[in-house]
């Protein structure tokens, strides 16, 4: 019979234990640097790259003789064609096709009260009654339904105590095309 010895105390093979997770993580640690140091030579290339493109375009800008306009006429610029651009939306925006495609989706027993368009995403708030929650159904389902009208919302309903009148806020997008063209 031969006899095993082993003269290491409990805490020497913890330091074991603990020596091999620290060189575990000491090898996790370097893969990291590597990783991290190629990403940044990776981004210096790309900078140098679209540095050099910044020269090459200033240079075409200084052949074409004034160069480009300051950052300050280029801002008052896009404020002005942005306003120009939002007075043809609106203008674009033919209320009478708006409104006739509404009045064959409201059903009789709805009163619209409010409309509030927005012509920069084409959304249109409409608020109004209706005389019961199935007529009210009966509206969504109506704008779900047609093709003029999407992403409809309904924001808000209150069933009135006294006769059950329900007042509502939906709001949705309408597919305006300019006047002249068809949908």
């Amino acid at each position: 019979m031969k006899f095993h010895v082993n003269l290491a105390t409990k805490d020497s093979q913890r330091n074991k234990i603990v020596q091999i997770s620290l060189y575990l993580l000491l090898a996790l640690l370097v893969l990291l640097f590597i990783w991290n140091f190629n990403g940044y030579i990776m981004a210096r290339e790309r900078i140098s790259l679209l540095n050099t493109n910044v020269r090459q375009v200033q240079e075409k800008s200084k052949k074409l003789g004034s160069g480009f306009a300051s950052k300050d006429v280029l801002s008052i610029l896009t404020k002005e064609v942005s306003f120009v651009n939002g007075l043809l939306e609106k203008r674009a925006f033919s209320w009478t096709l708006f409104l006739s495609k509404l009045e064959e989706a409201v059903p009789s027993n709805i009163s619209v009260t409010k409309l509030e368009p927005d012509f920069k995403d084409g959304q249109i708030t409409v608020s109004g009654k209706a005389l019961s929650l199935q007529d009210l159904t009966k509206l969504i389902i109506r704008i779900e339904d047609s093709p003029d009208f999407e992403d409809l919302f309904l924001v808000n309903q209150k069933e009135s105590p006294v006769g059950g009148v329900v007042d509502f806020v939906l709001h949705f997008k309408y597919r305006f095309t300019k006047e002249g063209e068809h949908s």
